[in-house]
Formats: C-alpha cells, structure tokens, sequence
C-alpha cells in the first residue's frame, strides 16, 4: 500500500495513513474480488479421486465464462 505521492499530492487525497489505505484495499477486494471457477476438467479429475460433496457448478445452474 505504499506510494510515492507528494505531501501536498497526498493532503489533498485525504491524508489516508498506510493501516487505512490497506483497510480500504481489502474491503473492495471482498466486495468486488469475482474468483474464476475451477476449469470442468479440474473438478472432473478432482471429483474422480476424491469423495466431494460440494455440488457442481451446473447443479447450481453456473457456468465458466470468459
């Protein structure tokens, strides 16, 4: 989180100290963040040697997009 702003540049920002400006970064990751699934020959593999639970993402009525 760090920058490289100048004094007067940074006042005007707001004056945000390093805790708040990390603060700020990591609520609009989690509010934002959108995780890209895992790929259907993944969770194929995956699902073939593990017993899983989780029901698959067309269960849902998901899909993979682009």
């Amino acid at each position: 989180t760090a920058d490289r702003q100048r004094r007067d540049d940074w006042e005007l920002a707001g004056s945000l100290d390093m805790r708040e400006q990390a603060r700020r970064k990591v609520r609009d990751i989690l509010k934002n963040h959108k995780p890209m699934p895992i790929p259907p020959e993944a969770d194929k593999a995956i699902r073939e040697r593990f017993e899983i639970v989780v029901p698959k993402l067309k269960d849902w009525g998901l899909e993979i997009r682009d």
